[in-house]
């Protein structure tokens, strides 16, 4: 699981970037931020997964703010 979770994160953060130039092409404002959103939230757990592995010490704590605050704000609104 320590493994698994990390490159899940990180090969799904790959794959989502992959219709961007299309959509970028025809100028898809709202799909362009949900592709980016969930390319930075695919990042994130990604990141945590590596830091907080297999113990719960206070490590980075700027980190901790930045993964909160990317998972408190949600895309809907700007995307809607």
């Amino acid at each position: 699981m320590s493994v698994i979770m990390p490159v899940g994160a990180l090969l799904a953060a790959v794959l989502v970037l992959i219709p961007l130039h299309s959509h970028w092409k025809a100028r898809n404002v709202p799909t362009i931020s949900m592709i980016i959103w969930l390319c930075l939230v695919n990042i994130t757990r990604a990141v945590n997964a590596i830091v907080w592995r297999d113990n719960l010490d206070l490590k980075l704590l700027v980190w901790c703010d930045i993964g909160k605050q990317s998972s408190v704000y949600p895309m809907t609104p700007i995307s809607s």
